[in-house]
């Protein structure tokens, strides 16, 4: 809104009109009488003194202020209070609402009622502390005696370092071997196994050195009077990782002869070939099997099993008689097989049996008999 500086008529005084609100309704804000038809400019005054007129009208002393609101230049009445004036530019009162922080702010107590709240604090907060610490300590107390009893985990068994080296030294003599002489220290039992070890290095001549490396430990166990072991050993010629079986008798690791070969009283191959039909102790991979055939159909009668060589090239099936518990109880150590000749690393063990076939009809289907099974896996002591 536009505003217009004349001179009051009434007063003299240089007052704000608006072009707007006509003349006859003009009013000074210094007197408060009309002001209408006033000049714009300041009039020069004439030479003649002027007439003195009653006065009718005192102007009161007013003061220049800021308004809070649109920061215009207003003219403030001393005498009144500003929440009655308000702006001649915004229109609003002259007092500004503060905000309830400011409020706050200025009601805030000084600073002995400051220093009075703060001595209260050193009181009621080392209270406040102490009795927290009873708290945490009485929960803790409580947890201590009501926790249930901790069981500790069975530590697996470490093979301390000198095992892994004597197992390595073992490993190493016996593959540097170049004949069955030199073999024997190296084997368990060598009295016993001299003339089989003598009769396959006559037959395997190219095998000669063995060469096999050493690389760790896989499993252990306990059997009565001796310490089992199967160990990764690596073959060389691009062979793959073989396992072998160290034993320990007496403090001293040495090569199980019949589980490195393989062969216990017959060959996997020779045992299929020959078919015999007395007992024979054969080293095998054994895995269950459903497969049920011939004079053993019964699954009620019998438990079938699916038997191969330790390459996997030579494979039938074996029957168990179920009447036999003692038997029942070894096979317990074979997981469940959901398919024959699949995943044998997982599903197969190693087991020594004592097998024949029957008749001429289950040596033509290739079924033979388990009689029993022996020793601890391929360990027969």
């Amino acid at each position: 809104m536009a505003l217009t500086f004349v001179n009051c008529r009434s007063c003299g005084g240089r007052t704000q009109i608006s072009p707007r609100v006509p003349a006859e309704k003009q009013v000074c804000m210094l007197c408060g009488e009309s002001c209408g038809g006033g000049v714009e400019d300041f009039e020069i005054p004439s030479a003649e003194p002027l007439a003195e007129k009653p006065a009718a009208h005192v102007p009161a002393e007013l003061a220049a202020g800021t308004c809070p609101h649109c920061f215009a230049d207003v003219v403030v009445d001393p005498a009144r209070h500003l929440k009655a004036q308000r702006c001649h530019a915004c229109g609003q009162k002259l007092v500004k609402r503060r905000r309830k922080n400011q409020e706050k702010k200025a009601d805030a107590p000084g600073a002995e009622a400051f220093l009075f709240q703060r001595a209260k604090e050193r009181v009621w907060l080392p209270i406040a502390g102490i009795t927290l610490a009873v708290v945490l300590a009485s929960i803790w107390a409580i947890w201590m005696l009501a926790r249930p009893e901790t069981k500790n985990a069975e530590a697996p068994e470490v093979i301390p370092p000198s095992e892994d080296e004597a197992m390595s030294a073992v490993v190493a003599g016996f593959s540097a071997a170049r004949t069955a002489e030199e073999m024997l220290p190296f084997i368990r039992e060598p009295e016993k196994f001299a003339p089989a070890v003598r009769a396959w290095c006559a037959a395997h001549p190219e095998r000669l050195p063995v060469g096999g490396s050493f690389i760790k430990m896989v499993s252990t166990r306990e059997a009565p009077g001796h310490v089992i072991s199967q160990v990764s050993v690596q073959l060389p010629r691009d062979a793959p990782v073989s396992l072998w079986m160290l034993v320990k008798s007496h403090d001293t690791w040495r090569v199980e002869w019949r589980a490195f070969t393989g062969i216990a009283d017959i060959a996997v191959e020779e045992f299929v070939a020959k078919k015999p039909d007395a007992p024979a102790l054969v080293l095998l991979l054994v895995q269950r099997s459903d497969y049920y055939n011939g004079t053993y159909a019964s699954r009620e009668v019998w438990q079938s099993l699916r038997v191969t060589d330790r390459m996997g090239g030579v494979n039938f099936h074996a029957y168990v008689p179920r009447s036999d518990a003692a038997m029942l109880e070894k096979l317990k150590v074979l997981p469940p097989s959901r398919r024959d000749g699949v995943d044998l690393p997982n599903t197969a063990r190693r087991l020594a049996l004592r097998m024949r076939f029957a008749s001429p009809e289950a040596a033509a289907l290739g079924l033979a008999e388990v009689s029993a099974i022996e020793g601890d896996g391929w360990f027969i002591p």
